[in-house]
């Protein structure tokens, strides 16, 4: 769905992606951003080496636990460079991987690439020290905010870009805005804990949901939902609620946002700035606190044909604008150091490295 211009051309690469593929979970998680990004890259005419590194950790760690696999999932990563020499390591919240193991594969595969991303929030202080860690040994890295905070990382050396989180048709394959009825009003997946500010959001729209027909996961001890579960739970929901911990951090957003506008869902999310560059004024429900969300939901609940309407647009433009190759390839193109593409809505979130 994406414009083919968005995308450059590089010749066929051989590209470990090391990262939390969560074998052992079986497929409970299949529309995680690491299986997108890897079937961006295959899309793309690459060959991609999956390494799931809690899960190597796990299987070489005395007694199964991967606290005691650390030194062997740094092992096997250098073993698997060797088997397969890469063109290009990427590097997925890979925790595990300590920045000597990257110095050791660049030194026996000369002229690799290594570059690193990462979606977690970075104003959690461990999660930001985690990417400087890793900006000092890669080529470049890749994080879900933007702003500011690229430069901040920049500083450690990496070429610091920001990605938003890709949608795949092969994976966000519903159609919510076409149901002909849907089960509930709105969705929400999430925890509530560690933001007070959500935390009170949250229980305020529960307790003043009234007739609202009001799906919640995982937050207030309801149970968490996954694999196709959840996914066939938007497709079945009229509306979907992107709430962040924060909502001030310029381009961030939990890839919950990509699930529900990718499967067509009417996705309500606090203006963002960033988000208002990526995504049209008329294709989300866009909000600045609790008055405006309420007065939304009933606008929205009254105007069902309206609400298909901006659900439909959202829909078309997460896939047209992040589906799983563009932002492949724009990731692509800066570990590589090739051009980046000028059209995509986010070209100017880099911050180049002292590199």
């Amino acid at each position: 769905m994406s414009a083919p211009e968005s995308r450059v051309s590089i010749s066929p690469l051989r590209i470990l992606h090391c990262a939390s593929f969560r074998h052992r979970k079986y497929s409970y998680w299949y529309p995680s951003i690491e299986q997108k990004l890897t079937n961006g890259l295959i899309r793309l005419g690459h060959s991609v080496e999956c390494f799931s590194q809690r899960d190597v950790a796990k299987n070489e760690a005395w007694l199964g636990h991967k606290r005691f696999g650390g030194r062997a999932v740094n092992r096997r990563l250098i073993e698997a460079c060797e088997n397969y020499c890469p063109h290009v390591l990427l590097l997925g919240h890979a925790e595990l991987i300590e920045n000597d193991t990257v110095v050791e594969i660049r030194r026996r595969h000369p002229g690799i690439r290594v570059a690193m991303w990462y979606c977690d929030p970075l104003w959690v202080p461990e999660k930001m020290a985690l990417v400087k860690r890793w900006a000092r040994v890669c080529d470049s890295v890749f994080v879900t905010s933007g702003g500011e905070v690229l430069a901040e990382i920049a500083r450690e050396g990496a070429r610091t870009a920001h990605f938003p989180n890709p949608v795949d048709a092969s994976i966000e394959t519903g159609r919510a805005f076409a149901a002909e009825r849907w089960d509930h009003d709105l969705f929400f997946a999430g925890i509530e804990k560690g933001e007070p500010g959500r935390t009170a959001f949250l229980a305020q729209l529960r307790e003043g949901a009234g007739g609202l027909r009001f799906r919640i996961h995982k937050a207030f001890g309801e149970p968490p939902i996954g694999g196709r579960a959840y996914l066939s739970a938007l497709e079945r929901s009229m509306m979907g609620l992107n709430l962040s911990r924060r909502w001030d951090v310029p381009w961030y957003s939990s890839d919950r946002i990509a699930h529900m506008m990718g499967s067509g869902m009417l996705t309500l999310t606090p203006r963002t700035p960033g988000l208002t560059t990526l995504f049209s004024q008329d294709a989300m429900g866009w909000f600045d606190g609790y008055a405006d969300l309420r007065e939304l939901i009933a606008h929205y609940l009254a105007r069902p044909d309206e609400a298909r309407a901006v659900a439909r647009r959202g829909w078309e433009e997460a896939h047209a604008k992040c589906d799983e190759r563009t932002v492949a390839a724009w990731m692509l193109a800066i570990a590589c150091g090739e051009p980046t593409p000028r059209n995509v809505a986010w070209s100017g979130e880099v911050a180049a490295g002292r590199g």
